[in-house]
């Protein structure tokens, strides 16, 4: 492998920028300790979810920031760029928010009772 091609790969090994490569709605990426992974969120979202490992996640414009631990998601909205940096080697699964059912409509109020 030349030089520049090494180089290249080091890159997205450190920066994976898309996310999405496979065109479906999820996918799951193992990242090594300081590995930054950058997601741009869908029309409606996105969903992180870890599966091991420790994550910090941060969204441009939000001013908080989250600390993923096994098990735990988050789900963050449309707008600015998503980042994550792994504290520790992490899998993590990210996830297109879809939009809500058209079909599902409002939910119904309860009955009471006539007086």
């Amino acid at each position: 492998m030349s030089g520049a091609a090494n180089a290249e790969r080091t890159k997205e090994d450190v920066m994976w920028t898309l996310w999405n490569r496979n065109g479906g709605d999820v996918e799951t990426r193992d990242l090594l300790e300081n590995t930054a992974l950058r997601v741009e969120p869908g029309r409606h979202g996105v969903a992180l979810r870890l599966e091991r490992g420790l994550v910090m996640v941060t969204q441009a414009g939000d001013p908080i920031d989250h600390v993923l631990m096994r098990g735990e998601a988050v789900q963050l909205p449309r707008g600015g760029l998503v980042v994550t940096l792994a504290l520790e080697p992490a899998r993590l699964t990210v996830e297109k928010v879809r939009a809500p059912s058209r079909t599902a409509g409002p939910r119904p109020l309860p009955l009471r009772a006539a007086r």
